[in-house]
């Protein structure tokens, strides 16, 4: 008897079982991948991803954001402490009065006033010793942070006293 080459049963079912197993895998293959409708949002980590994909998320800096809003002034701290003195201490001020010139009716007097030898001059003023003087002031002045010098024309009738004084400042 003479049998058919191709179609035999054995053939046959061969086929049949190649037949499934290639399509069985690609079946398999294609119901075990996840599709975008599978993956919820935000349930992909980054160590989920291979490390090409995270180089590829990096983009350009964008620009610098509005300023916030300043916030509330806090509480005032703790006081600090005092400083040291300045360079004016009030305490090294003194008041210098000269010896009292006397100044007879119509002449021109000078009278001086020196500070210390570790002061200097900073102003000074004058004293005239009567109560009622018609006396002129020509100058009251300051020279050199050494001394002050008053000049008095007196005016009147009688002798004066003319004192004058310095304001001195320890150095």
């Amino acid at each position: 008897m003479h049998k058919s080459r191709f179609l035999q049963p054995a053939t046959l079912l061969a086929s049949l079982a190649l037949f499934v197993a290639l399509a069985g895998g690609a079946f398999a293959a294609r119901s075990v991948l996840i599709g975008s409708a599978q993956i919820k949002n935000h349930s992909i980590q980054l160590v989920d991803i291979s490390a090409s994909a995270r180089k590829g998320l990096t983009g350009k800096r964008g620009p610098r954001g509005v300023e916030g809003f300043r916030g509330a002034v806090g509480a005032t701290g703790a006081h600090g402490a005092t400083g040291a003195a300045g360079a004016f201490d009030p305490s090294k001020v003194s008041y210098q009065g000269g010896a009292t010139v006397v100044c007879d009716s119509s002449a021109v007097c000078t009278a001086y006033a020196f500070c210390p030898a570790n002061a200097i001059t900073i102003g000074g003023g004058y004293s005239i010793g009567a109560s009622t003087v018609d006396a002129a002031i020509l100058r009251s002045s300051t020279f050199a942070n050494a001394y002050h010098r008053i000049e008095v024309v007196n005016t009147t009738s009688d002798s004066i006293g003319v004192t004058a004084n310095a304001i001195c400042a320890a150095n």
